[in-house]
C-alpha cells in the first residue's frame, strides 16, 4: 500500500470513528533527555504535561548485557524524579534509551546468535524491572555499519530482527505475569537514510515495536562537503546533497513501516560553520571551518546569538528550514526555530503519522518548541 492509498483508506476509517464509539489514541510527543556524565536530571512539570513519552539517555550494552553507563551515578534519583512526573501527567509514559553514538560498541556482539540475544534480552527486562519503566527504546547506531568505530557485521541485519523479536515476546510475558493493564512498549530509534534501510529490515521489525523514532536530524555536519539544513522537512532547492524528514518518511512507509507508526525528529539545536556568506548567503557553501562549539543549543541561538544584530534569520521556502547568517563573521547556522517545528507538525498530522520526538531536553529549558510539538494533538 502506498502513502496515497493509505491516506484515502485512513481518511475513510477516521471518518467512521466516531460511530464506531472509538477515538484514535493522541500522537507521541516524545523527548529524549540526556543524563549522562552523572547528570541529576531536572524536568518542569509544565513540560511534562506536554508529552506523551519521555525517553532517558543512556543505558550502555557490556558484556551483551543492558546495564546502568557507569558514568551515570544518578540513576535512581534521576527515574524517581521522572515518576513522580505522572502526578501531573498520568499518561505519560517513561523509558530508558539503550544506545546513543557513543553507547552503540556492544550491540553488535549481543545479537550475534540465540544465547547471547537470550542474555540481552533479559538484562533488558531485567532494567525495565529495576527502574519500573514503561518501556524500552533502543538507539543502536547503527547496524551493519561502523558508527562511532563500532564493531559491526552484516548479520547484524537479521541479528536486530531476533533480538528485537524476542525482547517483545519477553515484555509481553511480563506484562501478562504482572495483569498490566497497558502494554509494555518497544521503540528504537533509527538513522533517516538509506543505509539504515538496507542493513535492517524494517518491513519485519516493524511488527515488534510501537514506535519508530526517526532521527530526522543532523543531515548536514563537519563530515559535509557543503553548507546546508540539518533538519529540514523537504528537500531543498539547489541542495547538491538533498536529504529531508519527507524523503526519510517515504523511505520508511515503502519498507514496510505503517504511517501510524512513524515518529519524525526534531532537533533542539543547530550545527554552524565559517563560510564564504556572499552567495546565497553562505547556504551550500564550501565551509572552512566548523564552529568549536558545532551543537549550538535553540536556546542559546534565540537568547544569546540573535540579540547580536549581526545576525539575521532567513527562510528557505523550499525546504520548510531556518538557517542563520552573520555576515561580519562569515558564520553560517543551520537551525530549527518555532515555525519549521510547527512545520513538521502539520506535516505529521496531514499525513496521520504516528508523532514528533526531539533531542534534547536541556536545549529547548523554556518549552517553547515542545509547547509546539503538543499542538499535534490538537
Amino acid at each position: 500500500m502506498n502513502l496515497n492509498t493509505y491516506l484515502i483508506y485512513s481518511t475513510v476509517c477516521l471518518w467512521l470513528l466516531p460511530f464506531s464509539g472509538f477515538s484514535s489514541p493522541p500522537k507521541a510527543v516524545i523527548v529524549y533527555v540526556g543524563a549522562y556524565n552523572g547528570q541529576a536530571i531536572d524536568f518542569n512539570e509544565d513540560h511534562a504535561r506536554l508529552l506523551t513519552h519521555i525517553n532517558y539517555a543512556f543505558a550502555n550494552v557490556i558484556d551483551g548485557r543492558v546495564v546502568e553507563d557507569t558514568t551515570m551515578l544518578s540513576n535512581t534519583v534521576n527515574f524517581e524524579k521522572l515518576h513522580k512526573l505522572k502526578s501531573v501527567n498520568p499518561d505519560l509514559s517513561i523509558l530508558v534509551s539503550v544506545g546513543g553514538w557513543t553507547w552503540s560498541k556492544g550491540f553488535s556482539d549481543a545479537v550475534l546468535n540465540a544465547s547471547s540475544r537470550e542474555l540481552f534480552a533479559n538484562s533488558s527486562i531485567e532494567y525495565l524491572k529495576k527502574f519500573s519503566l514503561d518501556g524500552l527504546d533502543y538507539d543502536w547506531e547503527y547496524p551493519g555499519q561502523l558508527g562511532d568505530n563500532n564493531p559491526f557485521r552484516t548479520e547484524d541485519k537479521k541479528n536486530f530482527t531476533f533480538a528485537l523479536k524476542r525482547v517483545r515476546e519477553k515484555l509481553d510475558s511480563l506484562q501478562k505475569a504482572e495483569g498490566r493493564t497497558k502494554p509494555y512498549l518497544l521503540t528504537i530509534a533509527t538513522g533517516a537514510n538509506d543505509a539504515w534501510i538496507e542493513n535492517t529490515e524494517m518491513g519485519l521489525v516493524q511488527s515488534y515495536l510501537d514506535l519508530v523514532n526517526l532521527m530526522t536530524y543532523d543531515f548536514r555536519g563537519g563530515w559535509s562537503s557543503t553548507t546546508g539544513h540539518h533538519s529540514n522537512l523537504y528537500n531543498a532547492r539547489g541542495d547538491p546533497e538533498p536529504q529531508s524528514a519527507q524523503a526519510a518518511v517515504d523511505r520508511f512507509i515503502k519498507a514496510g513501516v505503517p504511517p501510524e507508526k512513524i515518529v519524525v525528529g526534531v532537533a533542539f539545536y543547530g550545527r554552524g560553520w565559517k563560510v564564504n556568506t556572499g552567495k546565497n548567503h553562505g547556504l551550500f557553501g564550501e565551509p572552512y571551518e566548523e564552529l568549536r562549539n558545532r551543537n549550538l543549543s535553540f536556546d542559546h541561538i534565540r537568547d544569546v546569538l540573535l540579540k547580536n544584530k549581526a545576525y539575521k534569520v532567513y527562510w528557505d521556502k523550499s525546504a520548510s528550514a531556518s538557517y542563520i547568517v552573520n555576515r561580519k563573521e562569515n558564520i553560517f547556522i543551520t537551525w530549527e526555530n518555532e515555525r519549521a517545528v510547527q512545520e513538521k507538525v502539520d506535516f505529521v498530522k496531514k499525513n496521520q503519522l504516528g508523532g514528533l520526538m526531539a533531542w534534547q531536553y536541556y536545549h529547548d529549558s523554556q518549552g517553547r518548541l515542545m509547547s509546539i510539538m503538543a499542538g499535534v494533538n490538537e
